[in-house]
Order: structure tokens, then C-alpha cells, then sequence
């Protein structure tokens, strides 16, 4: 039985309730048993980092990171090229984790090839024909 002495079968008692619930907002705090009850806010769809956003006609437009910094490929790879930094940053992350493994699976000793490689990258970068993992030009 309800506290009001109607039954939670009868359809006046239902009624209340669904106009009730109609009238409870988003983000607006409601009283259930006696204890407050914040209702979150949603988010809309589209606005989150990364998601896509709906255009006209059925498009979608992703939101795109900014190109990659020519120096700072340059500088990792000239000082941590061995490790494959470059790589990671440039979003080659297979790459990435070859020249990592040979580098530290080997104890430093296939450094040494490992190095070979992230000073014909280095080159590459340098005269433009290593683009980022999007295939943007470095900047």
C-alpha cells in the first residue's frame, strides 16, 4: 500500500506519478524517500573530445589534432631515436615499438641499429618526405 492509502496498481495513483516525472528537469534535485536525488545532465552527443559532430545531410566531421612540430621530431629523434620517441610522437606506434624492443631487448646492443634507423628518419624528416602517421606534413 501507498502512505496515502492508494494501491501502486491504481491507474489515478500512476497518472500522479508520470506527471511527476515529466515535470522533474535535468540537473534538478528531487526528493525519493526522503533523500535528495541529483539527476545528472547529459551530454549532448558530438561535443566530447574526439567524438564527431554531426554536419548537414548525414556528414560527420571529426575534430582533428594539430600537425606535429618539424623541431621537436628532429630533436627526438637525434637524442632518443634509438627508443623510437620520434615515432611515438609522430603516432608511427608500431615503429615505435620495434626500435624500443631492439633497443632494450638487446641491452643496448641493437641500439646500435636501432639508431641507424632514427638517423634515416631523422633525414627523412629534415628534407620533408616523412609526414605524420595522418600523412600531414610536419610543420
Amino acid at each position: 500500500m501507498q502512505p496515502n492509502g492508494a494501491a501502486p496498481w491504481d491507474p489515478a495513483q500512476q497518472a500522479a506519478a508520470q506527471q511527476h516525472a515529466q515535470a522533474v528537469q535535468p540537473g534538478q534535485q528531487v526528493m525519493v524517500t526522503g533523500q535528495p536525488v541529483a539527476i545528472p545532465v547529459t551530454q549532448q552527443a558530438g561535443m566530447a573530445h574526439g567524438q564527431p559532430m554531426m554536419m548537414g545531410q548525414g556528414q560527420m566531421m571529426m575534430a582533428q589534432s594539430p600537425p606535429k612540430q618539424l623541431l621537436i621530431g628532429v630533436i627526438l629523434a637525434l637524442f632518443l631515436g634509438a627508443f623510437g620517441a620520434h615515432n611515438f610522437y609522430l603516432g608511427y606506434t608500431g615503429r615505435a615499438v620495434a626500435q624500443l624492443l631492439i633497443t632494450v631487448l638487446t641491452f643496448g646492443l641493437g641500439g646500435i641499429i636501432s639508431g641507424i634507423w632514427a638517423l634515416i628518419e631523422l633525414i627523412m624528416m629534415a628534407t620533408g618526405s616523412l609526414p605524420d602517421a595522418e600523412g600531414r606534413p610536419l610543420v
